[in-house]
């Protein structure tokens, strides 16, 4: 069973009890439907915690304990659902065979459910689409539970990030009528900024 769970921003800090060993433990948190309805997710079943869980740990004492587990990077802002499974310690059986775990049953496993809400603002999977070199509101900004601005205060910043973005705002390598997007650069996309037409001086 999950003995506590401690929540930080993305990240979920647990600690699970097992009765007796030697026994392996799955851990592993599933995230409430927002869109376009809150949904609570189905419970998990024996095969599933056993070949998705993210989380495992051992406890290799007859008389059982304790094992610290973390689940991470996790969605800001949002529900999930987290399930812990424990079996006897063995070898994980082949895809698709038929053998018989020592282990907790669905029913047991959905026991073992304890929700939690992740600190900071909710994601917006629309984003915001803001030009380079222009001034750029971001508004309606959610905290957790999709409360508009809960947890946040004036000293919170937006960050900005340097890695790749989520796909939506990919470089299509596709020129547009500023002359821009053939190729994937850090040149200025701001309309107001023209690049000459090709073979101009």
């Amino acid at each position: 069973s999950i003995l506590d769970i401690q929540v930080n921003l993305d990240m979920l800090r647990l600690f699970t009890v097992v009765d007796r060993g030697p026994a392996s433990v799955y851990c592993k948190a599933i995230k409430w439907a927002t869109r376009p309805l809150v949904l609570r997710p189905p419970s998990p079943t024996q095969l599933e915690m056993l070949y998705e869980s993210p989380a495992s740990g051992l406890v290799p004492l007859v008389t059982g304990g304790v094992v610290e587990l973390y689940l991470g990077p996790l969605v800001t802002g949002s529900y999930f659902d987290v399930y812990c499974y424990a079996e006897e310690a063995m070898a994980l059986p082949p895809p698709g065979s038929e053998s018989v775990r020592r282990g907790m049953s669905d029913a047991a496993i959905l026991l073992t459910r304890r929700t939690v809400l992740m600190m900071g603002p909710v994601f917006n999977p629309d984003g915001w689409h803001c030009a380079a070199g222009r001034p750029c509101r971001v508004t309606g900004i959610l905290g957790p539970g999709g409360l508009v601005g809960r947890d946040l205060s004036q000293d919170d910043k937006v960050m900005t990030r340097f890695d790749h973005c989520p796909s939506r705002c990919r470089c299509s390598g596709q020129e547009d009528a500023w002359h821009k997007g053939a190729e994937c650069t850090q040149i200025s996309r701001d309309p107001d900024v023209v690049l000459p037409a090709p073979g101009a001086g």
